[in-house]
């Protein structure tokens, strides 16, 4: 095995693992919801197979071309998931409820017409008991002042 192959294959390598871990130092509570997310970590460990595999493929590769274009999509891939998997995680988990509560209003379709109408005709009755109110009091009114 040729030493700039290796060295190579390493240098390839530690890219996305140098990355991930700078940005941890400079900012953790970024990468935090993508630490804590069974779908965060599933891709930590996707990507780290993905770079064994480039690893892998770098060191077997002879020629320079091969090398350059497994290298790019070694770790092209991987920078890209790990700066932007975070905020997908957490714009995922924000976009949860909103779903849920969609999910529920489309499955109380017909119940929902149910107890608007049913609060239609209960805002009726008051407004009509309101009104017959309003008509006593001015009837009594007017029938003080006729006396």
């Amino acid at each position: 095995m040729n030493r700039s192959r290796f060295l190579f294959a390493t240098m390839v390598s530690a890219i996305p693992v140098g990355m991930f871990l700078l940005v941890y130092l400079i900012t953790p509570g970024y990468l935090i919801p993508f630490l804590h997310n069974p779908a965060g970590l599933g891709c930590i460990i996707l990507l780290a197979i993905w770079v064994a595999i480039g690893f892998v493929l770098l060191l077997l590769s002879d020629k320079v071309w091969p090398r350059i274009v497994v290298g790019i999509f070694v770790a092209a891939p991987t920078l890209l998931l790990l700066m932007l998997g975070p905020a997908i995680v957490t714009i995922v988990q924000a976009l949860g409820p909103v779903m849920q509560d969609q999910d529920a209003n489309s499955t109380s379709g017909s119940s929902g017409a149910d107890s608007s109408s049913s609060s239609q005709s209960s805002s009726t009755k008051e407004s009509q008991t309101n009104e017959t109110q309003q008509s006593e009091s001015q009837g009594k009114g007017a029938e003080g002042s006729s006396k």
